[in-house]
């Protein structure tokens, strides 16, 4: 019989054959889409990949929305984001987008929250192509909690990351939470222990948990890009 692969190796190598399939995602994406969804970031984390810039490359000369994090209030300014209406501002006198085109999220304060809010927000407006733009580390985990919000909505659009055009290892920043400065390299270092704690926290309850809160597991990932991609949702 095989030798029996240890857990922790195989979580390593879905993790990296995720990865090779987000990478070679750009091949996937359609020519138009509905909106591009922004997770909340902070001032630094959007310079490290240059993500406004990004977005305003790929949407400015489109009719599509672009929605954000809505969150503008205490619990923004405690996890070291920026707030709404900063992002709302740059998308504007940055990007040079039209008002009429900015769609607040409601207020949410972690990665799933983001992503359920998002996927609200997707239902109740009928959107059914989705860009999303986050710093480069992140695709992994906005992922695994966005394949969980469509289950938890029984609403499958077809998703697509952003690619930045160039990435600044060094940048300083605060973290998403905001608890500490770092740069990208070091929160690129340690994202994997938190998507895997998201995995962990998902596949409780029996399995379940993730259909309400954290992230699917890398079988539910795998099969919604291979439905995505087969033009099957």
């Amino acid at each position: 019989m095989p030798e029996e692969v240890p857990l922790i190796d195989q979580c390593v190598a879905d993790f990296q054959r995720l990865w090779m399939r987000l990478y070679v995602d750009h091949q996937f994406h359609p020519s138009e889409v509905d909106v591009c969804y922004m997770h909340a970031l902070t001032e630094g984390m959007a310079r490290s990949c240059d993500v406004f810039e990004m977005v305003r490359a790929k949407m400015v000369n489109t009719s599509a929305f672009t929605a954000y994090n809505g969150d503008d209030g205490d619990s923004a300014k405690a996890h070291g984001w920026n707030g709404a209406s900063w992002f709302r501002d740059a998308l504007v006198h940055v990007c040079h987008f039209d008002e009429g085109r900015l769609v607040p999220t409601r207020p949410a304060i972690h990665t799933r929250d983001e992503t359920d809010a998002a996927i609200e927000l997707a239902r109740e407006r009928r959107w059914k192509r989705i860009f999303i733009a986050t710093v480069l580390y992140h695709w992994p985990r906005s992922l695994g909690c966005t394949v969980g919000s469509m289950a938890k909505y029984e609403y499958y659009p077809a998703v697509y990351f952003l690619s930045p055009s160039k990435v600044n290892l060094y940048e300083p920043m605060r973290g998403s939470q905001g608890r500490e400065e770092t740069t990208f390299i070091r929160e690129a270092g340690a994202e994997a222990d938190h998507f895997f704690h998201y995995l962990e926290k998902g596949a409780e309850n029996g399995g379940t948990r993730w259909r309400q809160e954290y992230s699917a597991p890398f079988s539910e990932i795998y099969a919604y890009l291979d439905r995505r991609d087969a033009n099957q949702l």
